[in-house]
């Protein structure tokens, strides 16, 4: 009886040790991929220079008004869906930082505490 307590409780063991990194994974952060960060400003930079081309084409008397206001709206709710996006995730690297500096702050302490803790003891 005794024999199969102890089993239970190895395994048990051995399945936390396994099982901890997979934990771990999924509380890390994962930045966004690059290339959408660089892709959503790309096409912000477009989006901008487009709506000064049309606005220029309508000063210069290229375009007409009813083609200007329809494609400076366009471009202008584009423009803006996009930079949502950005600042969507500007916030949430704002927070993913601060929860890392607040962990890694709290590790310090502890360290901190630990070596006081062993320096006294000596």
């Amino acid at each position: 009886m005794m024999i199969y307590l102890l089993l239970i409780v190895v395994s048990l063991a051995i399945f936390a040790l396994v099982l901890q990194p997979l934990l771990e994974a999924r509380r890390r952060y994962t930045p966004p991929p690059q290339n959408t960060l660089n892709d959503l400003r790309t096409r912000r930079t477009y989006l901008l220079e487009a709506l000064r081309d049309v606005e220029l084409d309508y000063a210069t008397g290229k375009a007409e008004p009813e083609h200007y206001e329809e494609t400076r709206k366009s471009y202008l709710r584009e423009a803006a869906e996009v930079q949502r996006q950005l600042d969507q995730m500007q916030d949430r690297l704002d927070t993913d930082i601060e929860r890392e500096i607040n962990e890694l702050r709290d590790v310090a302490r502890q360290q901190n505490l630990a070596q006081d803790r062993a320096s006294e003891a000596t």
